[in-house]
Parts: structure tokens; sequence; C-alpha cells
């Protein structure tokens, strides 16, 4: 399988995030053991923000599941499970984020 990595570019997430920081959704913090990461956190704001849309975005994913057998959604669990394993080797337990 063909890996497409030149979809989603560096300056395309900045400019994202730039405009997620501007609308105060999101909080930039340069880690400073490494000055080339930037963590990136939601505000109060984008918490908030993201609490009223999770219903709706749930019933629709929910809704596009529907197609699925019993054994299908196992298999998408399981992946999703694999991705989240993959995820956590990235992530750094000493920084939990503005409070």
């Amino acid at each position: 399988m063909e890996e497409d990595h030149d979809k989603v570019t560096r300056a395309t997430v900045t400019g994202l995030l730039d405009n997620l920081e501007r609308d105060g959704l999101v909080d930039r913090l340069r880690r400073k053991d490494d000055k080339r990461r930037v963590d990136v956190f939601l505000t109060k704001k984008g918490q908030a923000l993201m609490e009223s849309m999770m219903p709706d975005h749930c019933a629709r994913v929910a809704s596009g599941l529907d197609g699925l057998t019993k054994a299908e959604k196992r298999q998408m669990i399981e992946y999703r499970h694999k991705i989240e394993d993959g995820a956590a080797k990235f992530s750094d337990s000493k920084t939990d984020g503005p409070k």
C-alpha cells in the first residue's frame, strides 16, 4: 500500500492552528525539552464548542455505521485500538497542558 504524506502540509496545519488560536479555541505551548515540538490544547471555549458538537457528531457517526455488521464493527474497534497504541508512543506524560 502506497503512503501519501503530502496531502496535509506543515503550512496547512500551522494555518489551521493559527485560526483556532485566534478564535480562542486552542492554546499552543512550545516544549522546553524540545524546541521543535509544540503541544496544542483545547481552551475552555474550545472544549465547550466540542461538547456542543458531540451529540450531532455521534449521531452522524452512528448513522454511518448502520450498514456494518457486528464483525465489521469489532474489526474497526480493533483498528482503533491499534491506532491509539501507536499514537501513545508519541505522547509525553511530562506535559499535561495548561490548567
